[in-house]
């Protein structure tokens, strides 16, 4: 199955960074393992291929300076979000 998706943040593309796709180790497990990183486009988009038969976990990290988010101490310089996304196999 193909998958387009768009990262974003704040209602923004991210364009930088990556995706790591991860694939359960058998449909009734808890167990994955890392089977691709693809690369995020300009525009936040990309395109990945999976199985639909497996479980799948859709993970990538975002980074933006401390000043940019409210609340934030003074003596912190950045702040990493995390983004996770479940397909479950059919």
């Amino acid at each position: 199955m193909e998958l387009v998706l768009k990262v974003l943040y704040e209602g923004n593309p991210v364009s930088q960074g990556d995706v790591e796709v991860f694939r359960a180790l058998s449909n009734d497990d808890f167990l994955y393992e890392e089977i691709d990183e693809v690369d995020i486009g300009s525009d936040g988009r990309l395109q990945l291929v999976i199985d639909p038969a497996y479980k799948h976990v859709l993970e990538t990290d975002h980074y933006v300076p401390a000043r940019e988010v409210k609340g934030t101490g003074f003596a912190i310089r950045e702040v990493w979000f995390r983004s996770t996304m479940f397909i479950a196999g059919q």
